[in-house]
């Protein structure tokens, strides 16, 4: 079998880095650090995390040969960009009326920027009260089918469509603040979408699928939108007023947009929007998996990686980019329907911030994964305390890695079979434990984050499908993806603390997710958003 590629040389990085700093500061320009990682911040390729840099990468490739550079794996490229300034005026509406059913105050604090609250993706809020049987606070209409997971910021919440609008609405009442139209939303029912009798599965229209992401520091939300016949476009908007502060295709040499899906989260980092892009379920061209990064101010380099050049090895996971406080970047892969040479499909891998390969991870049974569709992306790389990164996908078996040397093919710290059912979405971690949702529901792990790391399963609660969790109020919370009941559990148990039904049967959408916003849970499910005090 050949050899695996291994990962750019670390020490000729670090080296590299230090003379691009040292650049920089004499050019007078920092990164401003932001709340929680979210928004720019500092480059420091010496420091990864607590645990430095770490040792020079030497992945053993399945034939146990090694090497310090990497082989076989397109590059990543910049180019320079320039966005655009757009005149178009939010559009207030009252067409999402809120139904209010309870009188109670609520308290408009706390902020949910980010998929799952942080760039570490653990889906854990420390500040709310606990939850004892959370009622629906309010109820509103939006015009189209919800994705997104929804993000708080300064007392509103947004939410974005697959009708290409993007919503605020108060986090007190529901009532919708401004809406804005970001173009005409693509109809997957047709060509280049629909082809050979198939059509994917986001029908019948594909606008705005991914989460956004909020700067707080600048009062910015941003937005991908595929706009019919013309491209994907990132958007800043002015979360106060809905006022498009500037717009930017988003794009790269070789990148086809009517034949690729942007579902993953978005992420801001590095003065960077990182965007990852996937296949559709159902293909009508090829299509490969892509990172790319955007200045997030409009003006600058524009970074991209192609994850592999001969097919798919695509991003779809809801999660989208992890970014470690050192400012590393982190995605998981799904598979590529490739024979005997490893092309970083179904794998964990790691970027500089300027999106060069830094590490990899695959399991070592990554031939068997791509043929047998047991994707490792179906789930983002969560980031642990103590330098470790959490993965897992299909085929069901949690990996425990270190974030600064992800160990190359079989090379993981712990690994335990989890759920042969397979996990799906975003994991949730809290108070050492991580919170997998698979398909026979919540799976409760302990981490042990000491010298020797490992892994222990603590309890399951079957409840049936479930979606990712989120970790907040004193309870684990996850959404039944069939019944379409969201449930509150108890993080030591798992037994049911409550449940509520929201939505009709089989009818909510996959990877579906909670989140948390002025003391309330915050839910979409179809085309509806929801409002429910603890």
């Amino acid at each position: 079998m050949q050899a695996g590629p291994v990962a750019y040389n670390r020490r000729t990085y670090r080296y590299v880095i230090a003379a691009a700093v040292l650049l920089i500061l004499v050019l007078g320009f920092a990164y401003a650090a932001t709340y929680s990682g979210i928004g720019s911040t500092s480059v420091n390729a010496t420091s990864r995390g607590t645990g430095g840099a770490g040792p020079t990468q030497t992945s053993t490739p399945t034939d146990g040969s090694s090497a310090s550079s990497t082989q076989g794996a397109p590059s990543s490229t910049s180019t320079s960009s320039s966005s655009s300034t757009s005149s178009s005026t939010s559009t207030s509406t009252s067409v999402s009326t809120s139904t209010p059913t309870s009188s109670s105050s609520v308290s408009v604090s706390g902020d949910w920027l980010t998929y799952h609250g942080s760039n570490s993706r653990d889906g854990y809020d420390a500040t709310t009260s606990n939850f004892t049987s959370p009622t629906v606070e309010w109820k509103t209409a939006v015009d189209g089918d919800v994705y997104a997971e929804p993000l708080s910021f300064n007392g509103s919440v947004f939410v974005v469509t697959e009708n290409d609008t993007v919503y605020s609405i108060s986090v007190a009442t529901g009532i919708v603040n401004w809406s804005f139209q970001a173009g005409t939303a693509a109809n997957s029912t047709q060509p280049p979408y629909a082809c050979n009798g198939g059509e994917p599965t986001i029908a019948p229209l594909i606008g705005i699928t991914s989460t956004p992401v909020i700067d707080p520091s600048t009062s910015t939300i941003y937005v991908v939108a595929l706009n019919s016949g013309v491209a994907f476009n990132l958007f800043a908007i002015n979360t106060s007023t809905g006022q498009v502060r500037w717009s930017s295709p988003v794009g790269a040499n070789g990148f086809v947009f009517t034949y690729q899906e942007q579902r993953a989260a978005l992420t801001l980092a590095n003065g960077l929007v990182y965007v990852a892009f996937s296949d559709y379920s159902w293909a009508c061209g090829p299509a490969y998996g892509w990172m790319m990064g955007l200045s997030a101010t409009g003006n600058g380099t524009q970074y991209s990686y192609q994850i592999t050049n001969t097919s798919e090895a695509d991003i779809w996971e809801t999660e989208g980019a992890s970014v470690g406080a050192s400012g590393f970047v982190y995605i998981v892969t799904g598979n590529s329907y490739y024979n005997t040479t490893y092309n970083y499909a179904d794998s964990v891998l790691e970027f500089t911030p300027q999106l060069s390969l830094v590490s990899y991870f695959a399991p070592s049974d990554w031939a068997y994964l791509g043929p047998a569709d047991l994707d490792q992306g179906t789930t983002g790389a969560t980031l642990l305390p103590g330098n470790l990164v959490f993965s897992i996908g299909k085929a069901g078996v949690g990996y425990l890695l270190n974030s600064t040397d992800l160990g190359g093919i079989g090379g993981q710290l712990a690994s335990l079979s989890v759920c042969s059912t397979g996990a799906w979405g975003a994991t949730a971690y809290a108070n050492g434990v991580i919170y997998i949702p698979c398909a026979d529901g919540i799976h409760a792990v302990s981490v042990n984050t000491g010298p020797h790391p490992s892994l222990t399963s603590l309890w399951n609660n079957t409840f049936g499908f479930s979606g990712p969790p989120i970790v907040a109020g004193g309870a684990v919370l996850a959404l039944n993806i069939y019944s379409g009941a969201l449930y509150a559990l108890n993080p030591l148990t798992g037994a049911v603390i409550s449940d509520v039904s929201l939505v009709p049967v089989n009818s909510v959408a996959h990877f579906t997710t909670p989140s948390i916003g002025g003391g309330l849970i915050l839910f979409a499910g179809n085309d509806s958003v929801y409002g429910l005090n603890p």
